[in-house]
């Protein structure tokens, strides 16, 4: 059984840092969308990996270094949906943080 932990894109052993945010009241406006932020003790490395292979992320097709951070991004095509992946890793004094941004729209 999938559970809603399975679906938050949050990295196993990560800690939630700042927010988490799931936002229903879009739907109206053909979308719903859940954000977060999180801090883990792994290396920079280790997290992205993860990531990568969770979202099926290659590097040069949706994988950017920028500067400490690398920026994962992904979007997924179904009959009349959406989904769209943005995940920012930045490499801490003591591991990563973690952003987390996914949306899903309803095609009209």
């Amino acid at each position: 059984m999938l559970s809603l932990e399975d679906t938050s894109g949050r990295y196993p052993s990560s800690m939630h840092i700042v927010s988490e945010r799931f936002n229903l009241l879009s739907f109206y406006k053909g979308y719903i969308s859940r954000d977060g932020i999180y801090q883990t003790d792994d290396e920079l490395t280790n997290v992205t990996a993860w990531y990568a292979g969770r979202y099926q992320i290659e590097p040069g097709h949706g994988m950017y270094a920028q500067g400490q951070c690398v920026r994962l991004t992904k979007a997924n095509y179904y009959i009349l949906i959406r989904h769209t992946v943005v995940v920012m890793l930045c490499s801490m004094a003591h591991g990563t943080r973690v952003y987390v941004s996914q949306t899903v729209y309803l095609q009209r």
